[in-house]
């Protein structure tokens, strides 16, 4: 296992002594875009970013840190959305600008299209002080995960994926977006294993066929 570097490090050491108090219950979770749930399901009272952008009053957006730490990859740095009051004392202080609710909705909706996790962030109390999309090279939950296998950082959506098997052609766009290696390509079919499923959303909004839903889990 790699050692974390100091970045990383930084994140683990704030959280773990917060998750040991239970001043928090988790660092991170996993939050579906609303296209990526059908209509019956939206009337389920689970959060989806949607529904934290229309209730967050103050809204701000930031430089992600992660992106602008490590710049692996080309995706948009200025997407990480702060809420309420972590919004407030950010705009005033001039580290974040102020943004309308439709505003906060396109970035969201620009992020999705380019592939990017909605992650939200938690501070002591349990509210959510920001939302972020995440790329899985920079992303300091993912890099836990993937290079240290510290699974405790990023907790799962309330939602999964589940699939029309018989409808799936395997043409593998899931599989190439899906950042927690749940759908793989055996023997020229694609495999999707549930237990594997984050509950991003990513697999629906790019299946061709329309044959994957996120449900409650």
């Amino acid at each position: 296992m790699q050692e974390l570097d100091g970045f990383e490090l930084d994140f683990v050491e704030e959280y773990e002594p917060w998750l040991k108090e239970k001043k928090v219950r988790y660092p991170t979770k996993v939050i579906p875009v609303g296209q990526s749930v059908s209509s019956m399901q939206q009337v389920v009272p689970l959060p989806r970013v949607e529904d934290l952008i229309m209730a967050a009053d103050p809204i701000g957006v930031t430089d992600c840190v992660c992106r602008a730490e490590y710049q692996n990859c080309d995706n948009p740095v200025r997407v990480c959305l702060v809420f309420n009051s972590s919004a407030e004392k950010k705009i005033r202080t001039g580290k974040a600008d102020s943004l309308s609710k439709q505003e906060a909705l396109e970035i969201i909706k620009d992020a999705d299209e380019k592939g990017l996790i909605h992650l939200t962030y938690y501070k002591p109390g349990q509210e959510i002080c920001s939302l972020c999309s995440c790329c899985s090279c920079c992303c300091v939950g993912f890099r836990l995960m993937k290079k240290h296998n510290i699974t405790w950082f990023t907790v799962k959506s309330d939602y999964i994926a589940r699939d029309e098997a018989d409808r799936c052609t395997s043409c593998f766009e899931c599989v190439d977006r899906c950042y927690y290696d749940a759908r793989k390509q055996v023997d020229g079919k694609m495999v999707y294993e549930p237990d594997q499923c984050y509950g991003c959303g990513l697999c629906v909004s790019s299946c061709p066929e329309d044959v994957i839903q996120l449900e409650p889990r």
